[in-house]
């Protein structure tokens, strides 16, 4: 699954399941992201972020565990291994961040330079 987060209009940030914008298989390009960094972070299984935004664009990919992100209006999605989020809500009321399960959540970060 791909999933966008984002900051609407209205202030709330609000989630939408995308397709990943992989290369055509024709051509030569193997997706570059403009990278500043990549990195891990890991969370033990049940911690909770509380509502936070973003700190910068940036992929997470989930190595390990799950995570549930709730909007303000109670919208919800699970993302788990396997999964990527393009999180850009940098800005605005933010999303609930929740380790769900009991594993620990393990995710690679790639920041998105601007």
């Amino acid at each position: 699954m791909f999933v966008r987060l984002y900051t609407g209009p209205d202030g709330l940030s609000h989630f939408e399941e995308i397709d990943f914008p992989f290369p055509s298989p024709e051509g030569s390009g193997a997706g570059e992201v403009n990278a500043s960094g990549v990195f891990y972070n890991r969370f033990p299984a049940h911690h909770e972020m509380g509502w936070n935004t973003a700190p910068r664009r940036q992929y997470v990919i989930g190595i390990k565990g799950s995570t549930l992100l709730t909007m303000r209006d109670g919208a919800s999605i699970q993302v788990g291994p396997g999964d990527v989020v393009l999180a850009e809500d940098t800005s605005g009321s933010g999303h609930h961040t929740k380790m769900v399960g009991d594993d620990d959540r393990i995710s690679l970060v790639i920041p998105i330079k601007d």
